[in-house]
């Protein structure tokens, strides 16, 4: 970790808060991170800090944002790592004046104390009684362990701890288990320490962005070397061949209450719910494909489908799967012509869509292409007259 440090003119602490930081935003999916970081040279464990002599702990907001602007326009791009220990080791001076204010203090001479909270609590400190081998001394070494207390003040702290001869960095990390489970935490701290360790791979490449996906392939990979074995699939799956709607079919009978899938803050969708409303659209998908004669001898159809992110384009996804058929996602910010193009070549017999956007470009497509445009609820209202309806008529859901 010195040699890291010293290579970027930073601190240790800064480089390690700047890997918190890039790891908090890739498992939220919040791209301005705030951490609190408590300015001592002493380990502070749940209700010990009022037993600590002195003036010197002081707990205070560290803002990292890890995207900016590019340019006059508002597009935004993701900062390299160096930028982010950069703008942690900015972000950490700007709150020297306050170190020894401590968080109440802060909250009251600040002009919007409602900016303060935060959720991560990361604490750095010089530990004096690791276990050194001299063999590892020419190495960057990480070291990750977890643990959880019944209740703490934050859901998440993290306590850096590094050897000031060897820069042997050991993270620890104590969560709050109402909130966190232990597997999630294993994780985080997993990629942490993959992407320092990322880092210290490749001093040369001062501007390398790295993301979890990285981080959690090479977890994964250790993860077995580890074992020597291939990790095992979920649910038992390591003598069948599953597909991924039959996965969650099994979560639903095992876990029917959990959250599935979640999006933004205010909606979610639990493992029941998910499997019982995409098998409600997959029988009135199969019924679609029934009802007209040229789709017979199809053995997979194919569906083009037009979704914003939310839980519909989840659910709507698994209904085309267990209806037998493949989903083909479409950009309505493509061309008319392309998009022309893709539901031409797979043949699609049905377009299903949002009602959001592309109304215009989406039918035109339909047109021409011969295809049924079609909302979900539009589906599921004309799907109760198809009984009636000879199979050889076609009778779209929608004026094309």
């Amino acid at each position: 970790m010195h040699g890291l440090a010293e290579a970027r003119g930073v601190t240790p602490a800064a480089i390690s808060r700047a890997a918190v930081a890039l790891v908090v935003a890739e498992h939220s999916g919040v791209e301005y991170i705030v951490l609190g970081e408590v300015s001592s040279g002493r380990s502070i464990i749940d209700g010990a800090a009022g037993f600590v002599a002195g003036p010197c702990i002081s707990t205070h907001p560290i803002r990292i944002r890890i995207q900016q602007k590019r340019g006059s326009r508002s597009n935004h791009h993701r900062l390299s790592f160096d930028q982010l220990v950069k703008l942690s080791l900015d972000s950490y001076l700007e709150t020297v004046p306050y170190h020894q204010l401590g968080l109440p203090s802060i909250r009251r001479e600040s002009d919007a104390p409602d900016l303060l909270p935060f959720q991560v609590l990361f604490v750095y400190q010089q530990a004096f009684d690791f276990e050194t081998d001299a063999r590892e001394e020419d190495s960057d070494n990480f070291e990750a362990q977890g643990g959880h207390i019944g209740r703490f003040e934050f859901p998440v702290v993290l306590q850096a701890s590094c050897h000031p001869v060897t820069g042997h960095l050991s993270l620890q990390c104590v969560f709050d288990p109402t909130v966190l489970i232990p597997e999630d935490i294993e994780w985080f701290l997993e990629h942490i320490s993959q992407v320092l360790s990322s880092i210290a791979d490749s001093p040369s490449q001062p501007n390398a962005k790295l993301t979890v996906s990285d981080a959690e392939e090479a977890a994964l990979i250790k993860l077995a070397s580890e074992s020597d074995q291939t990790p095992d699939l979920p649910l038992g799956t390591t003598s069948e061949s599953l597909c991924a709607h039959d996965l969650i079919s099994r979560q639903a009978i095992e876990n029917r209450c959990k959250i599935a899938v979640q999006y933004e803050l205010s909606q979610f969708m639990t493992y029941g719910k998910l499997d019982r409303e995409s098998t409600k659209l997959s029988i009135v998908i199969r019924a679609f494909f029934n009802h007209i004669s040229k789709s017979e001898g199809h053995e997979q159809p194919l569906v083009p489908i037009s979704f914003d992110k939310g839980l519909d384009m989840v659910v709507t996804m698994l209904a085309v799967l267990k209806a037998g058929a493949a989903y083909i996602p479409l950009d309505v910010s493509h061309s008319e012509q392309r998009l022309t193009m893709i539901c031409q070549s797979a043949q699609a017999k049905l377009i299903l869509w949002d009602g959001q956007k592309g109304f215009d470009k989406l039918h035109a497509i339909g047109h021409s292409s011969g295809a049924t445009v079609s909302t979900l609820n539009e589906l599921s209202n004309a799907a109760d007259g198809w009984g009636s309806t000879p199979r050889s008529e076609k009778s779209p859901l929608h004026p094309l």
